[in-house]
């Protein structure tokens, strides 16, 4: 078998994780999430192409980010992320399961006036650790 060398400058490999960085940082320096429509467009113009996992996550680090400052529900997040809210409801469910995200309370949005509403937060006090923290939250 031919050993490969991961150190050589010219490795094709060692090239496209260099770009994925560079996409990285690029939408780090956004101030919004970008639409999802041009998602394909920003990777290509990094030549990227699995770029999906590099859109979650940086969906995800602007979630965090937003609801560890104070608890927010999922319209004000997407008006203020620019991350869609149906999306957001789907990112909830796995941050949740992985106990990076909870539910700190119910409320009326302030966006949409509507009541009953859920506020996220990823402050680790919201996160419910027993179920009597559970039973207080609601």
């Amino acid at each position: 078998m031919e050993a490969t060398n991961y150190n050589n400058p010219l490795h094709k490999r060692q090239g496209k994780d260099t770009d994925k960085k560079q996409l990285e940082r690029y939408l780090k320096t956004l101030s919004k999430f970008p639409n999802v429509i041009e998602h394909k467009n920003i990777a290509q113009s990094f030549e990227v192409s699995n770029y999906k996992g590099i859109f979650k996550q940086d969906a995800i680090r602007r979630l965090i980010e937003k609801t560890a400052i104070e608890p927010k529900t999922a319209s004000t997040l997407a008006l203020e992320t620019g991350v869609n809210q149906k999306y957001i409801c789907r990112l909830k469910m796995q941050l949740v399961n992985e106990k990076r995200l909870s539910v700190a309370y119910l409320g009326k949005c302030p966006t949409t006036l509507s009541r009953g509403v859920q506020f996220l937060s990823s402050d680790k006090s919201y996160l419910p650790t027993t179920k009597a923290n559970t039973n207080e939250s609601n």
